[in-house]
């Protein structure tokens, strides 16, 4: 089997797992959790009381969607930032309702926000087929254009992880609405060239 099927993904990030122990049962026990937690690379540890309501593996790292105390909202926490775990013996309850596919319904990847975005962008014919073999969120709509593109709208809560995605994809996209995203492309478009000036 393996010489004729393999499969190829980003290679996980690494973390402790104790600290993955302790947030699963956190998870299945509906406990609260202390944690230590970086939020850059660069900043000092702050701490944070979660209620951990689903652990969620993107792109090679794991993502612990959870109530933040502190917050007092639902939060994305990246596990490869967290120092440590304290689990706690109070109990927490997933509000009713809940569910992580509706939570990331309209997201990109694993950010979000509470508004709803309509996006319009505008494929080259020559880069069609390539671009949709496979779909780019499942809000997608498509509509043929006279000069031989496709006009994609979808919807999505937030725009930095589409605005990445369409800087890998050149000049074979254009973003046609809102106005948001096409001043953020101009923005990290422009801080490329000046590296090459």
């Amino acid at each position: 089997m393996k010489d004729k099927i393999s499969f190829n993904q980003n290679p996980a990030k690494r973390f402790s797992t104790d600290l993955i122990k302790k947030i699963l049962e956190s998870l299945f026990q509906e406990k609260t959790i202390y944690i230590k937690y970086h939020k850059s690379e660069f900043e000092k540890t702050d701490e944070r009381t979660l209620d951990a309501y689903h652990l969620r593996y993107f792109e090679g790292n794991w993502y612990l969607i959870a109530y933040a105390h502190n917050r007092k909202k639902i939060r994305v926490i990246s596990v490869n930032r967290i120092e440590s775990v304290k689990l706690s013996k109070r109990d927490f309850y997933v509000p009713e309702g809940f569910n992580a596919e509706d939570y990331f319904a309209y997201s990109f990847g694993k950010k979000r926000t509470s508004k709803i975005i309509e996006i319009k962008l505008e494929i080259n014919k020559n880069s069609v087929r390539r671009i949709l073999e496979k779909s780019i969120h499942h809000t997608q709509q498509t509509k043929l254009l006279k000069n031989g593109n496709v006009l994609v709208s979808l919807k999505l809560n937030e725009l930095s992880e589409i605005k990445d995605w369409l800087m890998t994809k050149g000049s074979s996209i254009k973003v046609k609405s809102p106005g948001e995203l096409i001043d953020m492309i101009k923005i990290k478009s422009s801080s490329l060239l000046q590296l090459y000036k």
